[in-house]
């Protein structure tokens, strides 16, 4: 992976906010039983691990040592629950549930990376992803995050689609994809976290209601993020 992102303590932010509802929604439908074992690769500053607790023993994959030392100043995990490298995971084969939120656009290889994931999930495991999409949505934002790419659901398939079949598919913020291209298009764009207190609650309200629209089975698979289930091919 590159260079690490600057993340911010506040998990008030409505991005915060409207990705950790986006997956509670996700793991409700898939995980059926809790006391699992589970992997959390790029967590950064710990946004989503109450959440992940709440469904069995959670350790991470985080190699930036700016986050690492923040999750152990904060006790948010002690070290034993922190890796550093896919190679100190020694028992493969070992999780239920690996979750990988706005991280494989940080990924060179996606291909190596991914068969790491791979070894790691167990036969009846699942691997959550989350990325960045569309490339007409790249922006200097993109740079300041250090992406290397965006996603569509054809670039997805190609390079998750070796290792990993896809289960289920969602589009996060659709609502306000449009408003985001017309941004890029015609003015000079900021990002969607240069908000005030009002317009945060506004947004975030926005990506409520869409979380609502996936329980009456509203579901557009296209938007600002594109989430989706895998499990092992070989299964």
């Amino acid at each position: 992976m590159t260079k690490a992102i600057p993340l911010e303590d506040n998990f008030d932010w409505w991005w915060y906010r409207s990705k950790k509802n986006f997956l509670r929604y996700i793991l409700n439908k898939h995980l059926s039983k809790k006391n699992l074992n589970i992997l959390e690769i790029g967590p950064g500053k710990g946004n989503n691990l109450g959440l992940l607790k709440a469904y069995g023993n959670v350790s991470v994959l985080e190699v930036e040592k700016e986050f690492s030392s923040y999750l152990l100043n904060k006790n948010v995990l002690n070290k034993d629950e922190i890796f550093y490298n896919f190679d100190q995971i020694i028992n493969k084969k070992s999780f239920d549930l690996i979750v990988l939120l706005d991280v494989l656009e940080h990924v060179e290889d996606t291909n190596k990376f991914l068969y790491e994931i791979n070894k790691l999930i167990k036969e009846t495991g699942i691997v959550v992803f989350s990325v960045p999409a569309y490339n007409s949505l790249w922006s200097s934002h993109d740079e300041d995050l250090h992406h290397v790419k965006r996603y569509n659901w054809r670039t997805i398939k190609s390079e998750v689609g070796q290792y990993f079949s896809i289960i289920d598919k969602y589009g996060m913020n659709f609502i306000l994809l449009p408003i985001r291209y017309l941004q890029l298009k015609f003015t000079n764009p900021t990002t969607l976290n240069d908000t005030s207190k009002t317009l945060n609650s506004i947004l975030y309200l926005i990506a409520f209601l869409e979380a609502m629209l996936l329980k009456i089975k509203i579901n557009p698979k296209f938007g600002l993020s594109l989430y989706f289930v895998t499990k092992n091919k070989q299964t």
